[in-house]
């Protein structure tokens, strides 16, 4: 990777595991994390970096001297005011500095084995990245199943909380959650998927997280505004697009939201740019689109074709389009072929 590249990768990176990514930004990113498996292990590497120096906040100790000074001032005051002699000045001072000085080193002392021992007992994170053209599954804790997209990153404790357990998902992954009685619940950038116990699909890529029911029932809400939820049954799908409310639950067909697991991918009034992202991460190539007017077309098929040239002829036939074939990217062990998509001349 350019010098250039690996700077804007990094801060990229660094934006992703502090929280302050923006959709673009992340979009972006996940084209680096996509090209190699360089990329990935130097994400792990910094997301874990980030978790092991995370500043936890301690409440501010009190300053022995400024404590002395107030508690032998009262003293003092109470001594006048109660006795008719002067005790010797500074002797209380001698007598018990030690053993205020002895206290409050215990008091720190301890707050620091409390802090130390909470940090030891967070539980520790374990973050799972595909490629292009890689799915991947995984076993939860809890016996739940997780299959995760081309393209997508999952993050998830070794063991799950006594009270709920949380996950975080970049991407796209069907989950087949065991009931345990504890909530389930799946963050995304914008959203907040929560189940007992059920089979479904959540796609969270561009700033819009969608889910489909494929058994029982899901929740899905803003995050941190539970009262906007919606409630979906099976063979039913719910969209939230940036900050907006989630959109009232609609029958679907199955197949634009699952075929991925079948090697098909199938497309239902998708935009183009959505069609293109989506052929990157199946086929590991690159696909530009020429003019900004072709952001406007929008396509519904289904396509199941090993071949990428053979997708975008059927792709381009059905728009009108036409498109070429480029170059050739990257080194020899990791070279990714080139398309752009153009109007017809």
């Amino acid at each position: 990777m350019k010098i250039k590249e690996n700077i804007q990768f990094e801060s990229l990176c660094i934006k992703a595991v502090t929280g302050n990514i923006k959709p673009d930004e992340e979009r972006i990113l996940d084209k680096y994390l996509s090209a190699s498996e360089e990329n990935r292990n130097e994400f792990k590497r910094i997301q874990a970096l980030w978790n092991k120096s995370k500043i936890t906040v301690m409440p501010e100790l009190p300053n022995p001297e400024t404590e002395w000074l107030q508690l032998n001032a009262r003293i003092e005051d109470y001594e006048r005011k109660n006795y008719s002699y002067q005790k010797p000045k500074h002797k209380f001072l001698f007598t018990f500095r030690p053993a205020l000085s002895a206290a409050l080193f215990i008091i720190f002392f301890l707050s620091l084995w409390f802090f130390w021992d909470l940090e030891i007992k967070k539980p520790d994170y374990e973050l799972v990245s595909t490629g292009n053209k890689e799915h991947r599954e995984i076993n939860l804790a809890d016996g739940s199943k997780v299959l995760l997209n081309s393209g997508s990153i999952l993050q998830f404790p070794g063991s799950f909380d006594k009270k709920e357990r949380k996950i975080t998902l970049k991407g796209e992954a069907f989950f087949s959650v065991a009931k345990d009685g504890r909530p389930f619940i799946i963050f995304t950038d914008n959203a907040a998927v929560t189940v007992l116990g059920t089979k479904f699909n959540v796609r969270a890529r561009g700033g819009k997280t969608e889910v489909y029911v494929k058994e029982g029932k899901v929740n899905l809400a803003r995050q941190n505004l539970k009262k906007t939820s919606v409630v979906l049954s099976k063979g039913e799908l719910s969209r939230i697009i940036e900050n907006e409310v989630p959109a009232p639950p609609v029958k679907s067909d199955p197949d634009p939201q699952l075929g991925w697991m079948a090697g098909k991918l199938v497309f239902d009034r998708t935009p183009l740019p959505e069609i293109t992202d989506e052929l990157e991460r199946f086929y590991d190539v690159r696909i530009t689109l020429s003019g900004n007017s072709l952001s406007s077309y929008s396509l519904t098929g289904s396509f199941n074709s090993r071949n990428i040239e053979d997708v975008l002829k059927m792709i381009c036939l059905a728009l009108d389009l036409e498109y070429s074939k480029a170059s050739e990217s990257g080194d020899q062990s990791s070279k990714r072929a080139e398309y752009s998509i153009n109007l017809k001349k």
